[in-house]
């Protein structure tokens, strides 16, 4: 199987809670060339979809029925925007000039339509092939041109036809939910995640640009690793040697400490 049919192999498995750490170690070999590696691990999911399949014939799973139910797509309903990605691809196939400077890399393009993300590779390499540089190319196969492709690009440029949409905003706020899946998929810890998916209901959220989101993820793994070294040999160092980038500060695990007396 060469490189093309893995990436197209990927693309067509949906992420889910259970298999959101795997995918994602999938991704990291693709992105270096470990082809087989990948292609091993692919070959782990569909014997663990096997498996759960047969059990689920077996018993009924209440708890990953209702799992499934807060899952839309690829990601949760937190970070759910398909309605967003349908108009950066609109745009885009209105006027493909866009992606000289609106494009995504490869490592950090997590689209939760896969119809959308073939039609954004068609933009990379077709409609705005003259336009679209090496590194907005780069890591990403060639789309699959059928009829239905065909209708939903008619569909989609009628979507924002005589809108006033401001592809530099939509390109933000998609790039800044990206950055939010990415993290979601990459630590699949439910503590993590859920952290991850409250930044994105935070008051000023909309106001917040890429960078400010990367930070607040950060912060979140830090702040995780913070409660793991608590009362630990290694919290010193972990304080005092640089390995953290908190920023606003940590409640002591003491509320009797915490609180100013």
């Amino acid at each position: 199987m060469n490189q093309e049919e893995l990436y197209e192999l990927l693309n067509h498995i949906p992420v889910t809670a259970d298999n959101a750490g795997l995918m994602e170690e999938i991704r990291q070999e693709l992105e270096k060339k470990h082809y087989a590696v990948a292609l091993e691990k692919i070959e782990k999911l569909g014997k663990r979809k096997k498996k759960k399949l047969a059990v689920k014939s077996t018993e009924g799973n209440e708890e990953e029925e209702e799992e499934e139910k807060n899952v839309v797509g690829m990601f949760p309903k937190e970070l759910s925007n398909k309605k967003l990605e349908r108009q950066y691809i609109g745009l885009l196939l209105t006027d493909p000039r866009y992606i000289i400077k609106y494009f995504y890399l490869f490592e950090e393009c997590y689209f939760e339509d896969p119809e959308l993300l073939n039609i954004y590779k068609s933009v990379i390499f077709t409609e705005g092939g003259a336009y679209s540089s090496e590194l907005a190319k780069k890591g990403f196969n060639f789309s699959r041109d059928t009829e239905h492709v065909y209708e939903l690009k008619t569909i989609l440029k009628r979507e924002v036809r005589d809108k006033n949409y401001n592809m530099e905003k939509i390109y933000i706020d998609l790039k800044k939910l990206f950055v939010l899946r990415r993290s979601f998929l990459a630590i699949p810890i439910q503590n993590i995640q859920d952290r991850v998916m409250e930044i994105k209901e935070y008051q000023l959220y909309d106001k917040m640009s890429v960078e400010e989101v990367e930070n607040a993820v950060i912060q979140v793994n830090d702040t995780e690793k913070f409660k793991r070294a608590v009362l630990n040999e290694g919290l010193s160092s972990f304080l005092e040697l640089g390995d953290n980038n908190l920023t606003n500060g940590l409640s002591l695990p003491f509320p009797v400490l915490t609180r100013c007396i």
